[in-house]
C-alpha cells in the first residue's frame, strides 16, 4: 500500500513568512484571500463585493498589467502596516464609474474602512478564485482600525493561498552561443 503525500493550499499569514524566509532567493510566493464584503463607491448605493486581499507580488506573478492606473508596488503589497490603496475590477469601474478616467484618486468604502483607487485590472481578469473579484486589496489593512469595524481582526485570522514562481537564474536566460563553457575537471 502506498502513502499519498497530501498537498496543502491553504496556509496562515505566519506560516506564509516561514515559507518566504526559506525559499532560495529564486523563487517568489505571493499570496491571497478572497472574502465578501460590502462596498460604496462614487456615491451609489452600498452593494456587495468580492474582495482579494493580496501579498507579495501577486500581480506581477500573474504576468498582469492594469488597464489604467497602477497595481501595488512591493513595499505596499507586503508591509505590515496599512497600505490604504485599491485596484478595482473593469467591471466595477465600467458599472460605478462609467469607466472614467477620474476614477484614481477616487476612494472607495470597504467594510468600514476607505482606500484610494490607484488602478484598474484588466478586463480579462477576474482573479484567481471562483467568484469574480470586484476589489484587491493589501492584508496590511486586514485588522487595522478599530477593531469593530472589521470582522477579521488580525491577519492571522484568514486562511490563505499561495502563489509560487521559480524564476530563472540570468544565465539561462542567455542562448546556448554566450553562455561560458563548463570543462570537466
Amino acid at each position: 500500500m502506498t502513502k499519498q503525500r497530501q498537498v496543502r493550499t491553504v496556509f496562515s499569514h505566519p506560516e506564509v513568512e516561514v515559507l518566504r524566509s526559506v525559499v532560495p532567493p529564486t523563487t517568489a510566493i505571493a499570496a491571497y484571500a478572497t472574502r465578501r464584503d460590502v462596498a460604496t463607491l462614487n456615491g451609489l448605493a452600498p452593494r456587495e463585493v468580492t474582495s482579494t486581499y493580496v501579498d507579495g507580488p501577486y500581480f506581477r506573478m500573474l504576468g498582469l498589467q492594469p488597464i489604467y492606473g497602477r497595481f501595488f508596488t512591493t513595499e505596499e503589497a507586503t508591509s505590515a502596516g496599512p497600505t490604504w490603496a485599491a485596484v478595482i475590477s473593469d467591471r466595477l469601474w465600467s458599472e460605478c464609474c462609467h469607466r472614467s478616467p477620474s476614477v484614481l484618486k477616487r476612494s472607495i468604502e470597504v467594510g468600514a474602512k476607505r482606500y484610494t483607487i490607484i488602478g484598474v485590472a484588466p478586463k480579462s481578469f477576474l482573479g484567481v478564485g471562483l467568484n469574480a473579484t470586484d476589489v484587491w486589496l493589501t492584508f496590511g489593512t486586514v485588522g487595522a482600525g478599530s477593531a469593530g469595524d472589521d470582522p477579521v481582526n488580525n491577519v492571522h485570522d484568514l486562511r490563505l493561498k499561495v502563489l509560487l514562481e521559480r524564476r530563472q537564474p540570468a544565465l539561462d536566460k542567455l542562448p546556448q552561443i554566450v553562455r561560458p563553457r563548463r570543462y570537466a575537471a
